[in-house]
């Protein structure tokens, strides 16, 4: 059964501050990030980055000025079978890789390119396009920082600074880097987030839309936002995915199954799970079913081991031969079962005689369990996704 879908976007805001007063100097506006398919993939694959408070732990400055994009303009393109054809000199080799995306706003479709010559490109997915259109496309292949110059020294700590937000199906999470100070004159082009400050590896991206310049009177301040959604915010049908036993009917994410950016701006484990570990606990309930939550609390929600049978708990994830920002997991399980009535599907952290539950599944029409041995298999799969508009 599919569980949930996480889409997620950033932004970042640029201070320079004078080293002996601390006043601000110069203060940039917001400007979001691009997030590459390495940090949706880390996120699938739960590793280096286990849970998205973690996949911003780092923060890291260049003056690479390599674009995030590239918009057509007045280019337009068409595309037969594999083939994208472009009106005029538009794709260079830097392109292999990237995501080519239709038109304008955030519904064109979204095929991954490699560069054939100045005026083709080779897609991943065949199509066929007669009516020219513009397009642009993105650099998510990218995996380091264009030009890496520094890494943050420190997290901010006066209040405020550092903090999760909540607002229904949505948590927003801030930094606040500090970067040292510098016995010469710099500029900065880019930044990029990472889950460690070391090297010039990175999962995000941004590329400023003008220079700044840090004098060695100075020191450079970045305030980071990660937000995300969940889905479903709020209790949502769902179809038969089942094989021998059908699973369509109301489900909801209970409570947060996350990790949180705490005021001192470490990465704490927040009200059930972090992340996609093998400490997930999947269950049948069989006792009376509770409320589904219009929005997920933000406090953990516990139901009785005696409500439910314990069906096992979810091997590690796998992200292997799976496409990007996406993993799975499959449990077989056989337990005991003499005729009780299965009235849906608990997903939480086992813990002593009850279970912390993220997400529950209310069956529509519950199910008789047999009197004697029931085995079955169930699969789990974990999409992290983004928006990108033209």
């Amino acid at each position: 059964m599919k569980m949930f879908d996480t889409q997620l976007w950033g932004r970042v805001k640029t201070q320079i501050r004078d080293i002996k007063t601390g006043k601000i100097v110069s203060q940039s506006r917001w400007q979001k990030n691009l997030v590459m398919d390495a940090g949706l993939n880390a996120l699938a694959q739960n590793s280096p980055a286990a849970s998205l408070a973690t996949l911003f732990a780092g923060c890291k400055v260049g003056d690479g000025t390599a674009p995030n994009k590239f918009a057509s303009g007045a280019i337009t393109f068409t595309q037969s079978g594999t083939t994208i054809t472009a009106s005029g000199t538009f794709f260079d080799v830097t392109m292999t890789g990237g995501l080519f995306k239709w038109g304008t706003g955030s519904g064109g479709v979204e095929t991954y390119i490699t560069f054939v010559d100045a005026t083709h490109a080779t897609a991943d997915a065949a199509a066929t396009v007669t009516t020219p259109s513009v397009a642009t496309v993105w650099q998510v292949q990218q995996t380091t920082m264009s030009n890496f110059l520094y890494s943050f020294a420190a997290y901010d700590s006066s209040t405020g600074s550092n903090s999760t937000t909540y607002s229904g199906n949505t948590v927003t999470m801030k930094r606040t880097f500090v970067f040292a100070s510098q016995a010469t004159t710099y500029n900065v082009n880019e930044i990029g987030y990472y889950s460690s400050g070391s090297g010039s590896n990175v999962y995000g991206r941004i590329v400023l839309s003008a220079s700044d310049t840090v004098a060695p009177s100075q020191y450079y301040v970045v305030i980071a936002q990660i937000t995300y959604a969940v889905s479903p915010g709020s209790p949502a049908a769902v179809a038969d995915v089942g094989t021998g036993f059908n699973t369509s009917g109301q489900a909801m994410w209970q409570s947060w199954h996350s990790s949180t950016v705490d005021s001192s701006g470490n990465a704490t484990t927040a009200y059930t799970m972090d992340g996609r570990t093998n400490d997930d606990s999947f269950g049948v309930f069989i006792g009376t079913f509770p409320a589904l939550n219009s929005s997920p609390a933000t406090s953990s929600v516990s139901y009785a081991s005696s409500d439910q049978f314990q069906l096992g708990t979810i091997p590690t994830p796998s992200h292997a031969g799976k496409p990007v920002g996406v993993c799975s997991s499959t449990l077989n399980f056989s337990i005991s079962t003499s005729g009780q009535t299965c009235k849906g599907f608990i997903l939480g952290l086992k813990s002593g005689s009850s279970t912390y539950a993220s997400f529950l599944l209310e069956l529509t029409t519950p199910v008789t369990l047999p009197t004697g041995s029931f085995s079955g298999t169930a699969t789990f799969e974990w999409s992290f996704s983004r928006t990108l508009t033209n």
